[in-house]
């Protein structure tokens, strides 16, 4: 079979408009029959107005061409359909199906100002055939790209660090908190300090692959926990990832053994001698760290010349002379047109049209706490205010009897458990009289679907029942980003 030559497919740019979804696309289940019925399947299940939401945040990057074909004078987009069902919605908000989608993109097209997008550049494929080619190579193991491992996305990070971007620079390049960049830096520290402790070599060969490196069930857990920092005698930094406090002796000894633990398997049980279960849960960590403690005086490691330059590096000693770097171009200010409010958590400021005299002081908890320090406090906040508002939902609209069937409780003032409330409220048998979007629907399913995850059930209650259950920036991130709509949604309710 002779080979496409890609380069003889013309590329045009075209107005957002004159270009069609493609109403075969495999994400797409089932027939679709309109350009309507797509861009309404798309929001439900490929998260549209989260690519759209980072489109409003950095503009449209042309890194990848959408790909065309004309089929009956129409030309069809094979290649990049959620990219171009966000545009369409960001170009006209009111393509979306329901009324808060619609002020969702009204707001994100504000955002963009005159940044939003009206043409995009393409590939014109000879044909839906040649284009299916490329277009399978992409989405399976064949593909030319792969994505970046945490490490390789912490060696991004750190080059900018050393090219002397500021951290407000590198939180706008990478969309992220200042405690996930220190977090990020402080995995890479460990990663570069892994092949010069005194360790087996098998477990030297393994450290050496960032696949196996264990980045990302034990370490980037056990980095975050105080107890953990205390012992092994190091602090997360800012600018040099960690720092450590307690001495080479000791901070070389701890971190090899949680390295060789992290990758061997007990003989008896079958499994890691440390796990996420153990990182997890408090107070099994804590255990596991005073044997360690036990075992500080009677094992000692040889420590390699790669290893002192390394602690000298990152020990507390005085800092070096800071390096003066051209002042960098500043760009214009991106108008927000008030889409944030106090943290940027939620895009919107929620208000409760029920009376409910705790809600209204949760949700300003939320909007101002610093959630990037106060990550448990946060995550605590977020699921009160989802049960809360289901509560007060619920009693306005006058259906606290019917839920009291639906879960066939006798106690009408006993409140039922999280997941019965909101199946109730989906439940089209339950005789809920709120009426919700397919949007808050999806959300509502995708939440009482998924067994694990940050945006499931289990990991909600586990941030309020488990004993320690790390939460990060990103995590509550995702969460309050997914939630949003149905917050939105609940706290409208009126008799």
């Amino acid at each position: 079979m002779p080979l496409t030559n890609y380069t003889e497919w013309k590329k045009r740019e075209y107005v957002i408009s004159s270009l069609h979804l493609d109403l075969k696309n495999p994400r797409l289940f089932g027939e679709t029959k309109s350009e309507a019925e797509a861009i309404e399947k798309l929001l439900e299940t490929e998260d549209i107005d989260q690519l759209a939401r980072q489109i409003s945040q950095v503009g449209y990057l042309p890194v990848e061409d959408l790909v065309i074909a004309v089929e009956n004078g129409k030309k069809i987009v094979i290649e990049g359909n959620r990219r171009l069902a966000a545009y369409k919605l960001l170009t006209n908000p009111l393509r979306a199906p329901d009324p808060s989608v619609q002020k969702t993109f009204k707001a994100l097209q504000t955002d963009l100002g005159e940044n939003l997008p009206r043409k995009v550049w393409t590939v014109c494929a000879p044909d839906r055939t040649q284009a299916n080619i490329y277009v399978y190579m992409k989405h399976t193991p064949e593909t030319f790209s792969k994505r970046w491992s945490k490490i390789q996305q912490a060696v991004f990070i750190q080059k900018l660090v050393n090219a002397g971007e500021s951290l407000e620079e590198i939180k706008r390049i990478c969309r992220a908190t200042d405690g996930a960049i220190s977090e990020s830096l402080a995995t890479l520290s460990i990663y570069e300090i892994s092949p010069h402790l005194d360790l087996a070599k098998e477990i030297k060969e393994d450290l050496a692959d960032p696949k196996k490196f264990p980045h990302a069930t034990v370490i980037d857990k056990i980095i975050t926990v105080p107890t953990a920092q205390k012992t092994v005698g190091f602090s997360i930094s800012p600018d040099k990832g960690i720092e450590v406090t307690g001495g080479m002796e000791r901070f070389q000894h701890f971190l090899s053994i949680i390295l060789e633990d992290s990758l061997s398997i007990d003989e008896q049980t079958g499994k890691k001698k440390l796990d996420t279960r153990t990182v997890g849960d408090l107070g099994k960590l804590k255990g596991y760290l005073g044997k360690l403690e036990d075992q500080l005086p009677k094992k000692k490691r040889q420590t390699p010349k790669e290893f002192k330059a390394l602690y000298a590096k990152l020990s507390n000693s005085p800092p070096p002379p800071k390096v003066t770097t051209p002042p960098q171009k500043q760009l214009p200010p991106k108008k927000k047109a008030g889409r944030k409010y106090g943290n940027g958590l939620f895009k919107k400021k929620f208000t409760c049209c029920f009376p409910d005299q705790r809600i209204p002081s949760v949700i300003k908890e939320i909007h101002s706490i610093r959630y990037s320090e106060y990550k448990n406090s946060t995550a605590l906040l977020v699921r009160l205010l989802l049960e809360l508002s289901l509560i007060g939902s619920v009693k306005e609209a006058g259906d606290w009897p019917k839920l009291m069937k639906f879960v066939n409780q006798a106690n009408p003032n006993e409140i039922p458990k999280l997941s019965r409330m909101l199946k109730f409220i989906i439940d089209s048998n339950a005789g809920s009289s709120i009426q919700l979007e397919k949007r808050v629907i999806s959300v509502v399913n995708q939440l009482l679907g998924q067994k694990e995850g940050i945006f499931s059930l289990t990991t909600l209650n586990a941030w309020v029942h488990a004993e320690f259950f790390p939460v990060t920036d990103s995590d509550i991130e995702s969460l309050c980003a997914k939630l949003e709509p149905v917050f939105e949604k609940l706290l409208s309710v009126k008799k």
